[in-house]
């Protein structure tokens, strides 16, 4: 995840800090503020994932505009 977010401009503020993420065991959830902004962190994602030969389980991704909020999709290319 340091390699995937190493450079990356994006996130949230919150709470006066920038969030780019959230863990919780093999679970990561990736925060931005536009589409855009999303698809180049699973762009940056898949490629250093790729590089360790490890895959994103695309049947288990979803992309959403924000967690109450679930029913406009987003379509993102991985």
């Amino acid at each position: 995840m340091r390699e995937t977010l190493d450079g990356f401009q994006g996130g949230l503020q919150l709470g006066g800090r920038i969030v780019t993420n959230l863990r919780y065991a093999d679970d990561v959830i990736m925060l931005a503020t536009s589409e855009a902004e999303l698809q180049e962190v699973v762009d940056r994602l898949d490629r250093v994932s790729r590089k360790y030969s490890l895959l994103i389980n695309v049947d288990k991704t979803k992309a959403g505009p924000n967690l109450t909020c679930l029913q406009a999709r987003t379509c993102l290319e991985i």
